[in-house]
């Protein structure tokens, strides 16, 4: 949403007065544009590559059909190789976006954090009542 903001002519300008190498004032100048591509490149990729059913109902990419895209695990392996972190997803959060994605729980569901930047929750599924 910066980027959309941001004055391209301001930043032009920013660019101009730094003191630092071509590459580096280069980059300054074009960062809104490469920004707003990379944004668009990636929502479209997400709008394609996101979570659905297969034929016999079972959680799959709605694209490549996988159980595990291996798009969407590329562009977090990327995302988290450049230090690039999600906004927190909280438990109820998690549970709320899985059920309007896959339906609701037919089984109880515990969530943790696996330390995976974009990776969000797991599902581990276990009968409902059983300890955790």
């Amino acid at each position: 949403m910066a980027a959309m903001r941001a004055d391209p002519l301001l930043l032009g300008q920013c660019a101009e007065a730094l003191d630092a190498d071509p590459h580096s004032r280069d980059l300054a100048r074009e960062a809104r544009g490469l920004v707003l591509a990379c944004g668009a490149a990636l929502t479209a990729v997400l709008a394609v590559h996101r979570p659905g059913k297969d034929a016999r109902g079972h959680g799959a990419c709605r694209a490549c059909g996988t159980r595990h895209c291996p798009t969407l695990r590329g562009i977090s392996d990327a995302l988290a190789a450049y230090a690039l972190r999600p906004v927190a997803t909280d438990q109820a959060e998690a549970l709320r976006r899985a059920e309007a994605d896959f339906g609701p729980a037919t089984t109880a569901l515990r969530l943790r954090d696996n330390g995976r930047a974009g990776s969000g929750w797991n599902r581990r599924s276990r009968s409902i009542g059983s300890s955790s």
